[in-house]
C-alpha cells in the first residue's frame, strides 16, 4: 500500500457525499479521497484503480452496498471493507460481515469515522506480503473448536441464558473471542463509548439476542482441513493458559480481563496458518521439533512470515483495538518495543515467555 491511502466513500444521495467531503476536509493531504454517486459509479472507479479503503452506503438502488463490498473483495482483497449506513439492525450487521470488516451507523461523526479508518488501515510488518494480505483480508472469521461451538450453539438455544455462561464460553476460545470483540468496537454496538479489549464487556454489549444469531451464523466456523482440526484443541488450550499468565501479571486489577485477551489471542497468527496452510505448514513444525528453534525462526526460515505477524494484520483489518495489536505483533521481539512499553504488549510477552517452551514441539504431537 501506498504511504498516501487511496479512500472511496459510496453513497447515492449527493448531499452525504457532500457532508463526507466537508468533515474530511482537513484529511485530504494524507489521504486521497474519491467520492461515489451510487454503485454502479462505484465499480467504475475500481476499473480505474485499487483502494486501500472502500466505505459504503449499506440500501442503494441498481446495486447496493453488499454488491459494491463483493465486488471490491473480488478485484482487490486486501482492499478494507466498510459498511457505513442508518440501517443498523443487529441481524443486518452480521449478514454483512462476511464481506465487511467494520459497519457504521449513520450519522457519522468525524471523530469516530477517522478513528475507525486509522485502525483498519494500521500497516503491520506484513504488508508487502501481497498474496498472504489478500487471503487474511478475504476471512470472515477463524475455525473454533467443535465442542465448544457446540457449547456455544447449544447454551444460546436455553431460554434462561445469561451474559455470564455466554463470557466464560467466548474466554475460552481465541476464534469466537476474536469475532465477538470485532462486532463489539463496530459503532452500532460501541456507540461512543471508547474500543474495548475486554471480552466481558464485549459479550455485555451484544447480548444474548444478538449472541445467540452470531452462534447460528456462518461467522461461528468449525476447521476445514484435517492438520487444522488435529492442531486447534492444542492451539485453543495454549492460548487459555497464556491468558490466564497474562491476566496474572498484570498489577492493576482494571486491566485484568484486557490483558487476558491478550494472552488469549497473542498467538492467533498460528491458528490463521493451520487454517489457511493446512498440510503445508506441517514442515514448519517438523523444522521446530528437529532444531529446537522457536517457532517464529522457522516460520521467517520456512514461509518468510511469522505468527505474530499474521495475527496482528488479521487484528488490525478486524480493527480491533490497537493495543491488542501491538501485543500480538510484538510479543517475541522486544527489540521492537516502543520506550514505553504498553501494559498488553507486557502481559502477552510474559504469557509467551512463560508457556513458550515445548509448545511447538506440542504441536507437532498433535499434527
Amino acid at each position: 500500500m501506498s504511504e498516501r491511502k487511496r479512500i472511496m466513500f459510496v453513497d447515492d444521495e449527493p448531499a452525504v457525499l457532500a457532508a463526507l467531503s466537508n468533515i474530511l476536509r482537513r484529511d485530504r493531504h494524507r489521504w486521497d479521497l474519491v467520492f461515489a454517486n451510487g454503485g454502479i459509479e462505484a465499480l467504475r472507479q475500481l476499473e480505474l484503480g485499487t483502494f486501500d479503503i472502500v466505505i459504503t452506503d449499506m440500501r442503494m438502488p441498481a446495486l447496493d452496498g453488499l454488491g459494491v463490498l463483493a465486488a471490491v473483495k473480488e478485484k482487490s482483497p486486501r482492499t478494507v471493507r466498510i459498511m457505513l449506513s442508518g440501517y443498523a439492525e443487529a441481524s443486518l450487521v452480521l449478514q454483512a460481515l462476511p464481506l465487511v470488516h467494520q459497519f457504521l451507523s449513520k450519522p457519522c461523526d468525524a471523530k469516530t469515522l477517522r478513528g475507525v479508518i486509522e485502525r483498519c488501515g494500521n500497516e503491520t510488518r506484513l504488508s508487502n506480503d501481497r498474496t498472504l494480505t489478500g487471503t487474511i483480508a478475504s476471512l470472515p472469521c477463524l475455525p473454533s473448536v467443535p465442542a465448544i461451538v457446540d457449547e456455544l450453539r447449544a447454551a444460546t438455544n436455553e431460554p434462561e441464558i445469561t451474559i455470564d455462561r455466554l463470557i466464560t464460553i467466548c474466554e475460552r476460545d481465541p476464534a469466537l473471542a476474536a469475532k465477538v470483540l470485532q462486532i463489539a468496537n463496530t459503532a452500532h454496538f460501541r456507540g461512543d463509548d471508547a474500543p474495548t479489549s475486554s471480552i466481558k464487556v464485549a459479550v455485555a454489549m451484544l447480548g444474548t439476542e444478538v449472541m445467540h444469531e452470531l452462534a447460528h451464523s456462518q461467522m461461528v466456523a468449525l476447521p476445514t482441513n484435517d492438520v487444522c482440526a488435529k492442531l486447534i484443541g492444542t492451539l485453543q488450550q495454549h492460548a487459555v493458559d497464556a491468558a490466564q499468565h497474562a491476566r496474572r501479571s498484570v498489577g492493576d486489577p482494571g486491566r485484568a480481563d484486557d490483558a487476558y485477551t491478550a494472552g488469549l489471542l497473542h498467538d492467533i497468527g498460528r491458528l490463521v496458518l493451520a487454517h489457511e496452510l493446512g498440510a503445508d505448514y506441517l514442515p514448519v513444525l517438523e523444522r521446530c521439533a528437529e532444531t529446537g528453534a522457536q517457532l517464529w525462526e522457522c516460520e521467517r526460515e520456512l514461509l518468510g512470515l511469522t505468527h505474530q505477524e499474521v495475527g496482528a494484520h488479521l487484528m488490525a483489518m478486524w480493527a480491533l483495538p490497537p493495543e491488542l495489536v501491538e501485543a500480538c505483533e510484538r510479543h517475541h521481539d522486544p527489540r521492537l518495543l516502543p520506550a514505553a512499553s504498553t501494559i498488553l504488549v507486557t502481559a502477552a510477552q510474559v504469557a509467551a515467555e512463560a508457556i513458550g517452551p515445548g509448545s511447538s514441539a506440542a504441536l507437532r504431537a498433535a499434527s
